[in-house]
């Protein structure tokens, strides 16, 4: 008895059976942390956090009352802005030096 295997059938089953798992694994996943505020003016005043490495990403879901608040910001006042995102807008310092958009 001869048997044959089309390499591929078997080649296009193992790539749609690694596809299935990746989507159910990409499915599945949650928040390493996160914070959840129902209340109508919510904020967290979080002190001076030293992220480590050179990337940061910062997710936010927003109830827009005005172009001119805070969503995530580093500073106590104008002068000293380490990062702040607004909507519209965004500032950063760097080591190269400061950047605004927007």
């Amino acid at each position: 008895m001869n048997c044959f295997i089309s390499t591929t059938n078997v080649k296009l089953r193992f790539t749609t059976l690694i596809f299935a798992v990746l989507l159910n694994s990409l499915t599945t996943l949650k928040a390493q942390s996160s914070l959840y505020m129902p209340g109508a003016v919510n904020w967290v005043s979080v002190g001076d956090l030293d992220v480590p490495g050179d990337q940061l990403t910062v997710e936010a879901l927003i109830y827009y009352t005005g172009a001119s608040v805070n969503i995530v910001s580093k500073h106590t006042n104008p002068g000293d802005v380490n990062y702040l995102l607004r909507i519209g807008s965004f500032e950063i310092a760097t080591t190269s030096g400061f950047a605004a958009f927007g």
